[in-house]
């Protein structure tokens, strides 16, 4: 029988609007110069798209990422550490449209073995995207990095290399891994995030493992800003104030007339029904390539994004989530064909327990995942 393991990905969406779209990895087995995710599409525009890159180092000059295309957009350097070998390096792109089927490409300085993720966010700033920014490395010891964030809700990420050994992370509390890939060259590439946003700026945020505590490591470190503002939804324009009636007694109506005193009441927004999500394109395969997740409208009180590794049993055509509030009782079904990641949009208020099963092209499921669970 397949298993499969899930993770959790993503964190409960809170009053600023913050969260994820998607996230696309994609991990190269053999040495090139370039590295792509598979084609993905976005759910909606206005979004930042991050790409978490980290790559080998064969000669005495540093690896450098020397740019990143795709989405027709501009892609800028957010922060790169590479005084160890290899490199750890972060590049953004303000998508204002919508994405689809959009293909992602970093070039390297050198011929190497690499890992890109590429998260795409919504309910962000879009002036910049990012803000405070933060680097750390060491010939040995635990990995660990810091920054202070500069605005409330903001969320901290951080991507990093071990060029000696490759070895899994364990992320310290409070915090989940968003990938990472054992070279088989040696290497470890990973990236990891804080599991919820930062409630007040000019907090220090710390992004740490607690092993391994030998190896080599670059660690670059990124403040994602979100937009500030409450759940995107529109707030109708106010009517006009009306022009009092010239009469000497007016009457009172349902509608009184503005005074000094009396300010004209708040008009109630009306909220707007969230879009249509725009369905995922059947992923393009790339190097070492992991499906792109099927995006899922986000609903505006609360979102967990999962993921899961893709089965290698080449019978298994799709996969099933399957989540519920009791442990051990997940009954409801979520369809989500063949990609490795969901997100689903949940009430606040409760824990939820999710597993997933793999199915064949005859319906039949393997035996469920290890079972995960998120308080929202």
């Amino acid at each position: 029988m397949w298993k499969i393991l899930i993770i959790l990905v993503a964190w409960s969406q809170i009053s600023f609007g913050l969260s994820i779209d998607q996230t696309i990895v994609s991990d190269r087995s053999s040495p090139s110069s370039t590295i792509s995710t598979n084609a993905f599409s976005t759910t909606q525009p206005n979004e930042l798209l991050l790409a978490l890159i980290c790559a080998d180092n064969v000669s005495s000059a540093p690896t450098i990422v020397t740019g990143v295309t795709g989405d027709g957009g501009t892609w800028v350097l957010v922060h790169r550490t590479n005084t160890q070998r290899g490199t750890a390096e972060i590049w953004k792109c303000l998508a204002v449209a919508q994405q689809s089927n959009v293909i992602i490409t970093a070039t390297l300085s050198q011929s190497v073995y690499a890992s890109i993720t590429v998260m795409s966010f919504s309910g962000v700033d879009m002036v910049t995207g990012t803000g405070a920014t933060g680097t750390a490395n060491s010939i040995s010891g635990l990995p660990t990095g810091f920054l202070t964030t500069t605005r409330a809700g903001s969320i901290v990420l951080g991507v990093g290399n071990d060029w000696d050994n490759a070895i899994a992370r364990t992320v310290a509390p409070g915090q989940v891994m968003i990938h990472q890939y054992l070279s088989p060259v040696g290497d470890t590439y990973w990236s990891q995030m804080q599991s919820n946003p930062t409630p007040a700026a000019g907090t220090i945020v710390t992004i740490n493992d607690t092993a391994p505590s030998t190896d080599r490591y670059d660690l670059s470190l990124v403040e994602i800003l979100a937009s500030g503002l409450p759940t995107p939804t529109p707030s109708p324009t106010p009517s006009a104030t009306p022009t009092p009636t010239p009469t000497p007694s007016p009457t009172p109506s349902a509608t009184p007339t503005p005074t000094a005193t009396l300010p004209p009441p708040t008009p109630t927004p009306t909220p707007t029904p969230s879009p249509s999500p725009t369905p995922s394109a059947t992923p393009t395969p790339s190097a070492t390539p992991s499906p792109t997740p099927n995006p899922v409208t986000l609903a505006p009180n609360a979102s967990v994004t999962l993921a899961w590794n893709v089965d290698p049993d080449p019978t298994v055509t799709g996969y099933n989530l399957y989540y519920g509030t009791v442990a051990g009782a997940e009954n409801t079904k979520v369809v989500v064909g063949n990609f490795n990641g969901q997100r689903v949009a949940l009430p606040t208020g409760a824990t939820y327990f999710f597993i997933v099963k793999g199915y064949n092209a005859a319906g039949i499921e393997s035996v469920a995942s290890n079972e995960i669970s998120a308080a929202l």
